[in-house]
Parts: C-alpha cells; sequence; structure tokens
C-alpha cells in the first residue's frame, strides 16, 4: 500500500539521515545501526544543549524539610558506625536517607556524617553512618538533621526559573547567584543559623551520585519454583542499579507501588538469557551483596544490614509465551522489576509480579544540589522550571518528543555525525553548518516572548515642566 504516516521515531530518523542526506539505502547491517543509534541519542542531547530552552523545558516541584534538633543522640555502645536516641521521632520511611547528621561535642567541635538509613527498634531510634564516630562513651549530644539544598530531577541540564509554593500566598521567581559570588559574600549555612522562612537567593552545589555497579547480574532457572504468572513466560535478560533512600509520596510520578529513590546509580551490565516456562521453572536473579561490600553485614554489629544502599532489579522481555495475557509488547526494552534489600543477593521471580511499564530503566548521572539562602526553617514546597535532557530512543518506534522542526534540525546534526565515519571531511562541514544554521532559527523562533497583544495607548497625563508621562500598571510584587 502506498498510504504514506508521519513519524518521527528512531528509525524514521535514522533512515532520513542515511538515505535523504548520505544516500544510503540500507539499513539491515546490524552493526552499523547500532553506530547510527548510538550517534542518534547522542545527536539529542546535544540538542538538548544547543536548542531553544522553550522546547526542552518542563515543570518540576520539589520539598524542603528544615533541620530536625529534637532530643539529644548517643554513640552505640558497640557499633561506632551507629548513633541512637529515644526521643524524638524520626524518619524512617527512607526519606533521611543520605541527607546529613552534624553532632556537637561536649568540647564544642562539630562532625559532620552522611546518613546511611535510619532505622528504629525497641523504641530507640538508630542512625547508621559509613565514618565511625571516635568515642563509644560519648552520650548526650546535641544535633541536627539537616538537607544542604534541594536535590534537583536527573534530568535536568538547567534550571531557570525557582519559586516558593504556599497555599493562599504567591511569591515571585528566586534569583540565582554565582557560586563565586556566593562563596565571596560569606552567604554559607552555618550550623543551621543562618534561616528564614523564605529564601532570598539560589545557587549551584555539588552533584549526589552513586558508584555503579562493576558486575552483571547472573540467572539460573529453579526447577522447585515453578512459573505461576499471571505474567507471561517467555525470554528475559536483566540488569540492575544501587538505590539510595526515597521521594517523598506527594513527588511520585510513577503508579502502582514503586517508590522513587532518592539517588540512583547508573545500570550494571546485562544478564545473559533466561527462559522459564508455565509450571516448570523461574527464575533466580544473583546480583552482588552490597551491603557485606560496604561494611554494613557484619555479624554481631548493630549496623548489620542496615547501610542505606538497595538494589533495583529491571527486566527486559524478549518473548511472551503462554498464559491468559500472552499479547502483549516484547520491547526488548528495560522495566522496573522490583527493589530488593543491600544484604539480599537473589530474587526468584515466578511471574506473579509484573515489570512496571510506567517506569522504563533511563540511567541516571547523579542529582544536582540547589543550595538556598537563607535556607528554610519549616517544610516548603518549590515548583520549578528547567532545561531537560530528552529521554533516549530505545526502540525503532520510541518517538522523539518533539516539534517537527526541531526533528530536521536533528536530522541534519545526526547525518553531520554520521559522515564523520561514513561520508568525507566535506559533508561533516555541510551537515554541520545546516544544523547550526538549524539551531540558530529555532532559538529565534521558539525562545523569543509569545506575540504581544496590541494595547492601545492610555491618555498621558500631564507634569509640571510640560512633560508627559505614560500611565502603566503597577508590577506585581509578591504581596
Amino acid at each position: 500500500m502506498g498510504t504514506t504516516v508521519e513519524r518521527y521515531d528512531r528509525l524514521t530518523i535514522a533512515k532520513r539521515a542515511l538515505q535523504e542526506r548520505l544516500h544510503i539505502e540500507g539499513t539491515s547491517n546490524a552493526t552499523l545501526m547500532v553506530k547510527v543509534n548510538r550517534a542518534l541519542n547522542a545527536r539529542l542531547i546535544r540538542l538538548a544543549d544547543d536548542g531553544p530552552t522553550g522546547v526542552f523545558q518542563q515543570r518540576f516541584q520539589a520539598t524542603f524539610e528544615p533541620d530536625y534538633t529534637t532530643g539529644t543522640v548517643a554513640v552505640n555502645a558497640t557499633d561506632a558506625h551507629v548513633f541512637e536516641t529515644a526521643t524524638g521521632t524520626w524518619d524512617v520511611t527512607g526519606r533521611w536517607d543520605a541527607r546529613y547528621i552534624e553532632i556537637k561535642t561536649s568540647a564544642g567541635v562539630y562532625h559532620r556524617r552522611r546518613i546511611q538509613e535510619v532505622w528504629t527498634s525497641g523504641g530507640t531510634y538508630y542512625v547508621s553512618v559509613l565514618k565511625p564516630w571516635p568515642n563509644n562513651a560519648d552520650t548526650g549530644m546535641t544535633y541536627r538533621v539537616y538537607e544542604p539544598g534541594i536535590l534537583l530531577d536527573p534530568s535536568i541540564t538547567h534550571i531557570s526559573a525557582l519559586m516558593p509554593w504556599e497555599e493562599g500566598t504567591r511569591y515571585p521567581d528566586i534569583p540565582f547567584l554565582g557560586s563565586g559570588f556566593v562563596e565571596a559574600a560569606g552567604w554559607f549555612d552555618h550550623q543551621g543559623r543562618d534561616a528564614g522562612s523564605i529564601p532570598s537567593v539560589a545557587y549551584q552545589g555539588e552533584r549526589w551520585k552513586l558508584p555503579d555497579p562493576l558486575l552483571a547480574p547472573t540467572v539460573a532457572l529453579d526447577g522447585q519454583t515453578v512459573w505461576a504468572g499471571p505474567e507471561p513466560a517467555g525470554a528475559f535478560t536483566f540488569l540492575y542499579t544501587r538505590i539510595w533512600g526515597y521521594e517523598e509520596e506527594e513527588e511520585l510520578t510513577s503508579p502502582f507501588t514503586a517508590k522513587t529513590p532518592r539517588l540512583e546509580s547508573g545500570p550494571s551490565a546485562e544478564s545473559g538469557e533466561a527462559v522459564p516456562i508455565y509450571s516448570t521453572s523461574s527464575v533466580v536473579i544473583t546480583v552482588p551483596e552490597i551491603d557485606w561490600m560496604r561494611g554494613f553485614n557484619i555479624t554481631g554489629t548493630t549496623r548489620k544490614t542496615r547501610g542505606g544502599v538497595g538494589t533495583r532489579i529491571y527486566v527486559a522481555r524478549r518473548t511472551s509465551v503462554g498464559g491468559s495475557h500472552a499479547t502483549i509488547e516484547t520491547p526488548e526494552v528495560y522495566h522496573h522489576l522490583v527493589d530488593i534489600a543491600g544484604d539480599a543477593t537473589t530474587y526468584t521471580w515466578n511471574g506473579s509480579i509484573s515489570p512496571n511499564y510506567h517506569i522504563r530503566h533511563r540511567t541516571s548521572h547523579g542529582r544536582l544540589l540547589l543550595r538556598l539562602d537563607p535556607r528554610p526553617n519549616s517544610r516548603l514546597e518549590f515548583r520549578y522550571r528547567a532545561k531537560v535532557r530528552p529521554a533516549p530512543l530505545l526502540h525503532d518506534n520510541d518517538s522523539v518528543e518533539l516539534p517537527p522542526e526541531v526533528c530536521d534540525v536533528l536530522v541534519d546534526g545526526l547525518a553531520a555525525d554520521l559522515a564523520k565515519f561514513l561520508g568525507t571531511t566535506e559533508q561533516v562541514v555541510l551537515f554541520e553548518n545546516d544544523y547550526r544554521t538549524g539551531i540558530e532559527r529555532l532559538v529565534g523562533n521558539h525562545d523569543q516572548p509569545m506575540r504581544p497583544v496590541k494595547r492601545r495607548r492610555r491618555q498621558a497625563r500631564g507634569l509640571r515642566g510640560g512633560k508627559l508621562q505614560e500611565r502603566i500598571p503597577a508590577k506585581f510584587t509578591g504581596t
């Protein structure tokens, strides 16, 4: 049939760059297409960096939690990696994991530790840390659990606007300052003393990132635990990441029971293929024991199994066989399967839970910390607008989430990259120039303000001295 469909998916864009720019018709060379797809996603990231902010921006929300200072802490008598208290109410949901605890000794010296995990047992709260305390006999120490700033979404490349969000109150954007200016002015939080209701300025902090796993998961079939479904059997591969802490429930962007990790590492290598069979076998996924590797699964210690860092397993379905729901997609794209604790080394999957198709794996390069001055002294929500990296195109039918005119510029950029290993220097220069011209056009069109509505000039009023002044409405000041 000669039907034409407007498409801007991965395969169509690759074909346009190959066929219309480089005059290469075939796309059956698997090695070539791996290079093309890799180049396409790399150019997509560059396009987001070069291109108009208006096309790549999104809105996000974040919450800042104030310092917590109720009561005092003591060092656990048998484990210098653990602090404990019987007073106050500590958050044990994972939201304090990866924050900081600052402790003041009886000599007036402040020490800071990164919180690994918070838990409670027998009416006592515990906090594990990576670096041990020098004196197990220390008790009655004042402390604060604090957050240095707000963590931005991992996909963000540039933040454009930040504003507090409170019911019944409207605030203007918080201005951004360079980190050097803040350092020169000495605008840093000092033991939690520089706090206020609404921040006056924001500035860039450090990037937080978990180390990436270095070993691929292994898979085996378990004949003692049969595949029961309802998820169809088939052929699968797996990978995993490390996760640390969880976000506040209101900030979750995925449905079902999966939580959004506070921090997530990059992915492991892929496992081999596993093919479980209905009523015959299930899949056992084995991963390295991160708690033991980090010193948090040592027998006889209070910190045993309390390292905070867990494992998130993703699965890619390659075929679908049997069951009552066998007619489903087999995209060979990784989706979230399950989170397991840091001391766990295996997970047996028998099909009783299904992959969460709302959470596709996306490699994390860490999260940028945005610091505030003054730091809020009460819980405060924020809305912010930022430029983001587009989601990678992982399947031939994945469409670019961009306007058609931006996709045309993407094709020119991809053609320039492909010409580096397929064409000539002249072609590289030609397509790169076309790409640059397209970027300038896009920035001019998309980053300009909306077309203004013509306004009839108001009657001017006379001032002393014969001067005239136009009556302009007062600017909104947020009050």
